[in-house]
């Protein structure tokens, strides 16, 4: 079967070595672009999933610690103070709760529902 292979001549077997080197590389490259591509969904699929959830939920804890932190040094300072007219002031030193804090609450919220809502389609 590979008789044929025997009487080529050294000089057609050298000539034609670099395009069977050539015919693997670009069949190497081709598998390699094709396994790139489907690593890349795969992540694009991850970011946007389960990534993307934590974050938000990183978000709004961090924005629940903030406020906690304000409203305990509020009521700190309130339990320390013999003062009623800067007692009656400290509530307009702090600032109020952030409107971040509450679009965070509704992007967990919807986060929450639209994840629920997919399990349930599962």
């Amino acid at each position: 079967m590979l008789s044929w292979i025997k009487n080529i001549g050294l000089s057609w077997k050298v000539q034609l070595a670099p395009v069977f080197l050539i015919l693997v590389l670009v069949g190497t490259g081709a598998y390699a672009l094709l396994a790139l591509r489907s690593n890349q969904a795969a992540v694009d699929a991850l970011v946007s999933g389960p990534v993307r959830q934590s974050e938000i939920v990183g978000d709004l804890t961090t924005a629940a610690w903030t406020a906690h932190a304000k409203l305990y040094r509020l009521a700190a300072t309130a339990a320390n103070e013999k003062d009623e007219k800067k007692w009656r002031r400290l509530p307009s030193r702090l600032p109020p709760l952030p409107q971040r804090f509450q679009m965070r609450s509704r992007r967990s919220k919807t986060l929450v529902t639209n994840s629920s809502r997919s399990r349930l389609k599962d």
